[in-house]
């Protein structure tokens, strides 16, 4: 069977078919899926992406931090960790598209460890090298922000999905991650 995916340049898109199938932005491409949920190679549940990850974005419950961790483990996952451009692009072009996964700000993997801010990964930790901060992010408004999450809110105006950091003890939406 193919890949319900497909990606053509922008010029190549016929114009009928932006109402019938899920459309994703990921880099100078228009990518597709043709079959409702996009689950292939993933669980039933989960998002495919084109990086060889599978997302599940969780909006029917709030955790803090280290609970949505804890939730995305039970699920066999981990809080999402947008470690390049594609990834980021493609996470901002899917929550952009799908107004229902961006209700609030959800977290993400990104933490406070010793003064850098660093991905808890599946394993191990690593540090973040790519950043998208929000406007005058990083704050740390209360000296207590230590946790990364993404805006949210219903626009698709470039905000949604810059980064935020957070007291890690807000409850949030979260969006959990897994290989494929």
């Amino acid at each position: 069977m193919a890949a319900p995916y497909f990606c053509i340049l922008p010029s190549d898109w016929p114009e009928r078919l932006y109402s019938s199938i899920q459309v994703k932005l990921y880099g100078l491409l228009i990518c597709g899926c043709l079959v409702a949920g996009c689950v292939y190679g993933c669980d039933k549940g989960w998002i495919a992406s084109p990086m060889d990850s599978c997302f599940k974005f969780v909006v029917s419950q709030m955790a803090t931090w280290s609970q949505a961790q804890g939730l995305c483990r039970d699920m066999g996952g981990y809080l999402a960790t947008l470690e390049s451009i594609d990834e980021l692009t493609w996470m901002r072009g899917f929550r952009g598209y799908h107004a229902q996964l961006r209700p609030d700000f959800a977290w993400i993997g990104g933490y406070l460890k010793n003064g850098v801010w660093t991905w808890k990964g599946e394993i191990s930790d690593s540090p973040i090298l790519y950043t998208d901060w929000g406007e005058k992010e990083p704050n740390n408004s209360g000296k207590n922000e230590g946790c990364l999450d993404l805006y949210g809110g219903n626009s698709i105006d470039g905000v949604t999905s810059k980064w935020n950091d957070e007291s890690c003890k807000r409850k949030r939406f979260f969006i959990c991650e897994k290989d494929k």
